[in-house]
């Protein structure tokens, strides 16, 4: 799920305000996908699927992209994530 952030599209880009500290953040074509499936809860595997299905992507490189994304977004505190068992 995601944090303390706003989005806003900026001419076809999509960025990304963090209001905790105050930073911007451009999101490329598969940001922008990940961004607004993070609205409600959702798991790793499922990112990876939007990936794949999106962008045709093979499963290792979906999942590994899906991974890397959620894994900066939570060093940067704009998402939690959560045990399924939670």
């Amino acid at each position: 799920m995601r944090g303390d952030a706003i989005d806003a599209d900026a001419g076809g880009d999509t960025v990304v305000l963090d209001l905790t500290s105050r930073s911007l953040f451009t999101l490329n074509a598969a940001g922008r996908v990940l961004w607004a499936a993070l609205e409600r809860p959702v798991s790793l595997a499922q990112l990876a699927d939007l990936l794949r299905d999106h962008f045709s992507l093979a499963d290792a490189r979906a999942a590994a992209d899906a991974s890397a994304f959620v894994d900066a977004l939570e060093r940067r505190g704009l998402v939690r994530t959560v045990d399924a068992d939670t």
